[in-house]
């Protein structure tokens, strides 16, 4: 660009460092949960969406009735049936927790979320 001086642009301040460390910070706070866990919930999603668009291939009409139409339609059924799964997991971790532990590896996110893969697939 002519009539433009390289070396007259402006270093960014430390308040624009300070910004992009918080904004950093806080991205992290909210990620997904790392490892095994994350994996098994987007596992028990892909499969929750296997079995929707199959219940849609085998009765449309019933399906349309249940969720509607479009992609929403198979984005609220994925959410049924995670939704249905996760209860029965609750109930299961209720009914005996010393199975469910010895089952699912734990108590916590992680074993629930094999769980919930366990109960969709």
């Amino acid at each position: 660009m002519a009539g433009v001086n390289p070396t007259s642009r402006k270093e960014p301040s430390m308040k624009h460092h300070v910004l992009g460390l918080a904004a950093v910070a806080v991205a992290g706070a909210f990620a997904l949960p790392s490892g095994a866990s994350a994996s098994a919930l987007s596992d028990a999603r892909a499969l929750a969406k296997l079995d929707c668009a199959q219940e849609r291939a085998e009765d449309p009409i019933e399906f349309r009735l249940a969720y509607g139409t479009g992609h929403r339609a198979i984005v609220r059924c994925v959410r049924v049936e995670l939704r249905k799964a996760a209860l029965d997991c609750r109930e299961d971790r209720l009914e005996d927790p010393a199975e469910y532990r010895a089952e699912y590896g734990g108590s916590g996110r992680a074993a629930f979320h094999r769980c919930l893969r366990d109960k969709v697939g």
